[in-house]
């Protein structure tokens, strides 16, 4: 058993400076005064780009629906719904509603109001600094179509930045801070005068350093989820959409990050128009790439179409696509996360999804929660990815939420046209080496798995997850999928058992995976 004090020190070695410093300061830091008159907004100089439309969420005055649950939010100081997880909160208080087309103008001047009188600075969940850094965004883009907003506006806008400004996230860093850096940014360019033109500054001064890093030289954002990328790919367009509206030039490696960013996306989304689920990643969350790649034709970005036939390395984000006429496969040969933030990363270390024509056929568990408990777990764990567990081993120690202490180990990797190899240590506190060798023909995929260990180390299962419409069967240790069919040379057992695939937050669909157990090698050969 693992000490608590154990976990701590083997995630907290891998953080950098600012992130401990700023966990501790940002809580001796006393609140920004509340002003009483806000900077004038500036009259755009273009029409504001139309933001994406986003999913009917404001039902009624005090009714919505988020993550497939709708909940009533209860009266008085700070909104809230009772029994509502913290991300049904956190998105309750994001504001996405107002990019919807199907809700009338009057509910949303309604809510907005609302939310003013209901919601006094620093008083709730909604006043955290990442809720507040998508609403300041939300509010604005609506804000420039509106014909009429409720009294107020302006003000509650102006104290939302004042506030968020004290409490920028740099003890989380990664998405959340960008998400903060932007909406400085954007509310520097909504207002006018010495005190909005200090927010657009800081704003862009982090967005010119997060630029860099967290967008990776293939276009993938650093924190590898294909859906968290989507969300800052939105992001990227609304920046360059803000800039041109208000007539100002934006960072200059701006444009340039969102078409690299809009060519990743298309790599990483399935020919059935959906992203791959690896890592943290939901369908309905983000934006798909269709939907972002006409906003990025608006604003004259250059956005890929789905890859052609044959291999592409997303070398340094660690993901390997390869497609033929009857299939398209990705693979995951890269690292868990950044060092310092990894998370929304989990045990998928050389895993595989695949998707026969345009269904997907083996799959990723996907994200159904991230509240802490027995589920979250499961869904970051070893044996919810198409990958090999040694015994109950994970291949990282991933713990509460979004913890991880010591972490599996990328060895090598090798991509030609057709073949990828890779390697991995993924037992951190064992010499255990799991190699997968990958060769994808015409109609056949090969997955050959060889280990390294020492002689009494536990068996190892080699687990395939199918897509719930796929419905395997098994016969004579083959199994069948539709015209798919999956044999094993190496196997000591094989076996269907059942497990939960979890397509959205809070969805969780009965599906099969197979589970093969095996010493040392074991060659899968999938035909399709």
């Amino acid at each position: 058993m693992i000490s608590k004090a154990a976990l701590y020190w083997r995630t907290i070695r891998h953080l950098r400076t600012v992130q401990i410093v700023d966990r501790v300061t940002r809580r001796l830091r006393p609140r920004p005064a509340v002003p009483g008159i806000a900077p004038p907004p500036r009259a755009p100089v273009f029409e504001l780009d139309a933001a994406l439309v986003k999913p009917r969420s404001f039902l009624g005055p005090r009714d919505f629906r988020f993550l497939g649950e709708e909940r009533a939010i209860e009266s008085g100081r700070g909104w809230y719904a009772p029994g509502a997880s913290r991300l049904w909160t956190y998105n309750l208080h994001y504001f996405e509603g107002l990019a919807n087309p199907d809700t009338s103008e009057r509910l949303k001047r309604q809510i907005v109001g609302d939310w003013i009188e209901s919601n006094p600075p620093g008083v709730g969940a909604g006043w955290e600094p990442y809720p507040t850094s998508q609403r300041i965004v939300n509010w604005i883009k609506w804000v420039a179509r509106a014909s009429d907003v409720p009294i107020g506006f302006d003000l509650s806008l102006c104290r939302q930045v004042r506030y968020l400004e004290r409490y920028l996230e740099f003890h989380l860093l990664g998405n959340h801070l960008f998400a903060n850096a932007k909406a400085l940014t954007a509310a520097g360019l909504y207002f006018r005068g010495d005190t909005a033109d200090r927010w657009r500054r800081r704003g862009e001064a982090i967005l010119e350093s997060e630029l860099g890093e967290q967008f990776l030289p293939d276009g993938g954002h650093f924190e590898l989820s294909p859906v968290y990328h989507a969300l800052l790919t939105e992001d990227l367009l609304d920046l360059l959409s803000l800039y041109r509206a208000y007539g100002f030039e934006g960072p200059v490696t701006l444009g340039a990050v969102a078409e690299r960013a809009m060519e990743w996306l298309a790599v990483m989304t399935g020919p059935d128009g959906h992203p791959a689920l690896f890592n943290d990643a939901a369908l309905g969350v983000a934006s798909t790439h269709a939907a972002l790649a006409e906003k990025a034709d608006r604003l004259g970005v250059r956005a890929m179409t789905a890859p052609a036939r044959g291999t592409r390395f997303l070398e340094a984000s660690g993901y390997v696509r390869h497609d033929e006429d009857r299939y398209a496969l990705i693979a995951d040969v890269g690292p868990i996360g950044p060092d310092y933030i990894p998370g929304h990363g989990h045990c998928d270390m050389l895993s595989v999804v695949v998707w026969q024509a345009d269904r997907p056929l083996l799959v990723d568990t996907g994200t159904s929660t991230y509240e802490v408990g027995a589920r979250r777990l499961i869904e970051r764990s070893t044996s919810s990815h198409n990958t090999v567990q040694i015994g109950s081993y994970e291949q990282s120690e991933v713990w509460g939420s979004f913890r991880v202490a010591r972490r599996a180990e990328l060895l090598e990797v090798s991509v030609s046209p057709g073949v990828v190899r890779a390697a991995a240590r993924i037992v951190p506190a064992r010499p255990v080496v799991h190699r997968r060798l990958i060769e994808c023909r015409s109609r056949t995929l090969s997955i050959v798995d060889t280990l390294e260990r020492v002689v009494n180390e536990p068996d190892a299962v080699a687990r395939f997850h199918f897509h719930p419409d796929a419905e395997p069967s098994l016969s004579e240790g083959r199994v069948t999928a539709g015209s798919a069919v999956l044999s094993f040379e190496g196997a000591d057992a094989v076996s269907l058992r059942p497990y939960e695939y979890a397509p959205r937050f809070n969805t969780r669909v009965p599906a099969q995976r197979v589970e093969v157990r095996f010493r040392d090698r074991l060659r899968t050969e999938i035909t399709l």
